[in-house]
């Protein structure tokens, strides 16, 4: 074979095995950037707004809603409440035009004198944004003085997921009225979920009463529902009737072992 027939064979292959790498680089299993159908660009997940301030409008100020868009729907997700005693984050739902939307509920003033957290939204697999909210905090009485899960009792293990149903003693300076409702707020690690405004009900069987606290307070028994539990997980549960108020916490039980 003549120096000329070789250079020649060399090149073509040369060339082939470029170009076979630049068509198979956009789609490679290990590239960790969301990227544009048509542009190539990379994706950048959008929060409107991406800060919420919760004033002092109300006892329970209505939810706010965010409005997630710029990646594909399937992948977002909630994956961390900084404080997930101050606020409530639902998981995004489906909206119009590939939008996605969350709620964002005033739940208390915090556990930490900032008064304020985030939301981490991610996207699988690499966008992440986060959302802060702040509480402002107010001087007014609190009629909720605490409160304790009754049923199942604190610290109960293998409760069903499908329970439905919590009960709890409330303790308040006076009766609760229904205009000013008791919310039910829930979370395990930092994941949040909420549950229904509470009802006056009567202790069911199986409930463990404790011993009030002392003071002068009124005690209402009183349930509220809630949605299937996730599991295994320690569930945390928290009162509350205004939202710039410190948390109150009322036990928690377990759907694992």
């Amino acid at each position: 074979m003549s120096s000329r027939r070789t250079v020649r064979i060399v090149a073509f292959a040369a060339l082939s095995t470029a170009a076979a790498a630049c068509a198979m680089s956009p789609s490679t299993p290990g590239d960790s950037t969301s990227r544009s159908k048509t542009s190539g660009a990379p994706l950048s997940l959008v929060a409107k707004p991406n800060r919420i301030d919760f004033g002092l409008g109300g006892l329970i100020a209505a939810p706010k809603r965010v409005v997630l868009s710029g990646v594909p729907a399937v992948s977002l997700m909630v994956s961390r409440v900084g404080d997930p005693t101050q606020i409530g984050a639902s998981q995004p739902k489906s909206g119009n035009s590939g939008e996605r939307t969350l709620l964002v509920y005033p739940i208390s003033s915090g556990s930490t004198a900032a008064h304020w957290t985030s939301i981490r939204i991610r996207s699988y697999p690499v966008n992440s944004l986060n959302i802060r909210v702040s509480q402002q905090v107010c001087g007014r009485p609190d009629n909720l003085t605490g409160g304790a899960l009754i049923y199942p009792p604190v610290n109960q293990r293998h409760v069903a997921r499908t329970l439905g149903t919590l009960y709890f003693a409330v303790y308040s300076a006076a009766a609760p009225a229904r205009r000013f409702p008791i919310g039910l707020h829930l979370f395990f690690g930092t994941v949040t979920f909420e549950g229904r405004s509470l009802v006056e009900a009567s202790p069911p069987p199986g409930a463990v009463i404790p011993k009030p606290p002392s003071g002068s307070i009124v005690v209402t028994y009183m349930k509220g529902a809630i949605p299937h539990l996730p599991g295994p997980a320690m569930i945390h549960t928290q009162l509350y009737d205004d939202s710039c108020q410190a948390p109150v916490l009322a036990g928690a039980f377990s759907t694992g072992p």
